[in-house]
This record gives structure tokens, sequence and C-alpha cells, in this order.
């Protein structure tokens, strides 16, 4: 009888550690669901009031609406520059983007992702969104030599005549 009972010990226990592993194979199993498909994040590009464009897509660690904040930074910077202005923003297309760019600067990349919400192509929306920044883009660009309101005279390096000859 004393037999019986070392190995009943060492039965009892490994019975109890497989019905507990049982026990825990039967727990339910927690179900993750995706999210629908909808349409992604966005974030609006609103420039001087008026809404010009939506960003869907999230670049590297920038999430659309980072990306819309500076988009904005970029545009207020072409509206004040003498050189440049809102109205020289073009579409350029890259291997797997699209650029809006004015000189030098990349106002902003747009995606095929951007595009997908919008149901149409990259280059589409690149080009629309371009013009979209250009439109009635006050600033110096747009603003003739001889307008009068300017703080600068339209011809600074003009003397008079009579000084020539002295």
């Amino acid at each position: 009888m004393a037999e019986h009972r070392t190995y009943l010990f060492p039965l009892l226990a490994l019975l109890i550690a497989l019905l507990s592993s049982l026990a825990q194979a039967q727990a339910p199993v927690p179900v993750i669901t995706q999210a629908s498909p909808s349409v992604p994040a966005s974030a609006p590009v609103v420039f001087e009031d008026e809404p010009l464009f939506v960003i869907y897509d999230k670049i590297g660690p920038f999430t659309p609406q980072e990306r819309a904040r500076a988009v904005i930074e970029r545009l207020e910077r072409l509206a004040k520059d003498p050189y440049a202005g809102r109205d020289t923003v073009t579409a350029t297309d890259q291997e797997l983007t699209s650029e809006l760019v004015s000189g030098e600067t990349v106002v902003m990349t747009v995606t095929e992702r951007d595009a997908q919400p919008t149901e149409r192509s990259r280059q589409e929306l690149a080009k629309d969104y371009a013009q979209k920044s250009r439109r009635d883009s006050p600033g110096p660009a747009n603003k003739s030599p001889c307008d009068r309101s300017s703080s600068m005279p339209a011809w600074p390096f003009w003397t008079p005549p009579s000084s020539l000859f002295f």
C-alpha cells in the first residue's frame, strides 16, 4: 500500500497538470476583427480660409495631419516670397509619386493612397492640387511692376536726365 502511495502522488500531480492544460486549450480565443477598408484618416489643407484639398496618406512617420500642416507652412512661405509666389506651383511625376514643386521647393508629395479615395489617378490629382494651389494666389508675383500700391518704386534706378550731365 505504501508503494501505491508513492506512485499515486506523482501520478495525481501529472493528471492535474494535464487537466489544467486542457482547460486552457478550451478557453475562448479572442476574435480580432479588422476595420472595414473605408475612407482612411484624412486632413484638409486650408490656406487663407480656402479649403484646397485633402491629404489621406501617411508618409514615413508623418501623419496626414502633419503633412497638411507642413504644406500650409510651405504655401505661406511661397505667398511671402517676392520671387516665387504660389502661382509657380507645378506638378511633376516621379516613379512612385507626384510632387507639387515651386522652383527647388517641394510643396507636397502626392501618393497613390492619396489618390485612391478620390478615384482619380495620382497624376491627375497632382495636377489638380497644383492648379488649386495657384488659384487666385495673392502676392508679389501677381503684381505689376508699375503697381503704385507697392512700397518699392517702379524704376528704382531711374535718375533724372539733368543729373547725368553734371
